[in-house]
């Protein structure tokens, strides 16, 4: 069998895919000049070494200060609507009435339970439950177990 004899490198076409690469990149690379801390990662602060004096003239950056409080804004605060489906549940959270205690439509609150009448049963011996907690105990576990 014949051995195919290698291609010769063509080192203009080379070089032509390079510059063609190279003037690519440079087309869509930003130079960043202004760096910055990210505000949405936890920032972990260290204290500083008890012997080093610390340096007052440290000024504050507005600018990095106000996108990290946009940052740790709830999505409610954020935006106006929902921006997915999962923020739809739960994103509107004021009452479609108010509620008025009054009016027993709305308003079923617990009458009798355990604990009242536990209490109910300590207000009828005149507070002597220590006394008779055994037997105030055997009454409210017969009252639960006939009703």
């Amino acid at each position: 069998m014949a051995q195919k004899e290698p291609v010769p490198i063509n080192f203009v076409h080379q070089n032509a895919i390079l510059c063609e690469t190279i003037r690519k990149e440079q087309k869509h690379q930003k130079l960043h000049k202004d760096y910055r801390v990210n505000p949405f990662k936890k920032i972990n602060v260290l204290a500083p070494k008890p012997n080093t004096k610390a340096e007052d003239d440290a000024q504050e950056d507005d600018q990095y200060i106000n996108i990290f409080k946009k940052a740790r804004e709830v999505p409610t605060e954020k935006y106006d609507y929902p921006q997915t489906e999962s923020q739809a549940y739960g994103w509107f959270t004021t009452p479609l009435i108010d509620s008025d205690r009054s009016d027993i439509r709305l308003h079923h609150p617990r009458t009798m339970s355990e604990v009242t009448k536990v209490y109910g049963c300590c207000l009828a011996t005149q507070g002597t439950i220590r006394k008779h907690a055994i037997s105030i105990w055997e009454l409210l576990m017969d009252n639960i177990f006939e009703d």
